[in-house]
């Protein structure tokens, strides 16, 4: 798949992310940071690098795992969806 997301968390800010695959219930995505099992993050997709100032919906979803990839020295992380509160 060849899209991107924005994920938005107060400790690392809006950092936008290469994602991998995409369901309904959530995706996966690579990232040169390490998000923490069971955090809650905001996420947009799909989103434009391109076009920053093009309105995104975000909406939240837990991180259920982080994979190291070493040789890229990068993260893969998969998300699931969460009800909007």
């Amino acid at each position: 798949m060849n899209f991107f997301a924005c994920v938005r968390t107060d400790a690392f800010g809006d950092d936008v992310v290469h994602c991998i695959d995409m369901s309904r219930g959530g995706l996966s995505f690579k990232t040169e940071y390490r998000f923490k099992v069971g955090s809650v993050l905001r996420i947009a997709v799909p989103y434009s690098p391109e076009s920053r100032e093009a309105p995104a919906i975000f909406v939240p979803a837990r991180v259920v795992y982080t994979n190291e990839i070493p040789l890229q020295e990068i993260f893969r992380c998969g998300v699931a969806y969460l009800p909007n509160r």
